[in-house]
């Protein structure tokens, strides 16, 4: 996505999306539609679906690192949010947190490029540092059983990749690789 109102409408509908099925609610409708409109078949929420959504996290899911780091990924992640200016809660590293944090990085970043480009290309960076690095990955080696929960995931993995390229573009920086 070219556009930054757009990315953060996104990240803030996924996120959006996360939490009502963790919570078991419904979409709200808008929110629906928005993600529809860009490729997501956005699930019906149930008790299954709200389960693995809501206790799905990178250091459960991080399979490509040693059993050590996955135990320090949630104070890595705490680390990471911290050191760009954001309050980190305990489960730093929870899909729920990591959307959040997306959604809060590309709605600053909106912000500020209406009056301080630099800070809204800072801010781009780490979206892009921070979806590259741990949501992406966390998002790919999330395999679970149910099988709505995992096109739900394998679909969000597309879209957020295909965006980290577009800001890759601009920034000229290498992309999560899903091979």
């Amino acid at each position: 996505m070219d556009d930054a109102f757009q990315r953060a409408n996104l990240y803030v509908s996924i996120y959006i999306m996360l939490s009502c099925i963790s919570r078991g609610e419904n979409i709200p409708e808008e929110v629906a539609e928005f993600l529809e409109a860009v490729g997501v078949e956005v699930p019906e929420p149930d008790e299954e679906l709200a389960k693995i959504f809501a206790t799905l996290s990178a250091s459960m899911v991080r399979t490509d690192l040693t059993p050590a780091s996955r135990n320090q990924l949630p104070h890595l992640i705490r680390v990471f949010m911290t050191q760009a200016g954001y309050e980190a809660p305990e489960a730093a590293d929870s899909l729920l947190t990591m959307a959040a944090f997306a959604a809060r990085l590309a709605i600053d970043a909106y912000v500020k490029q209406l009056t301080d480009e630099r800070e809204a290309d800072r801010l781009r960076r780490l979206l892009t540092r921070f979806l590259n690095t741990h949501l992406l990955p966390t998002l790919h080696l999330a395999k679970p059983a149910n099988q709505t929960a995992a096109k739900t995931l394998t679909t969000l993995t597309d879209i957020i990749k295909e965006d980290v390229q577009d800001l890759a573009k601009i920034f000229q920086v290498t992309v999560f690789r899903l091979d």
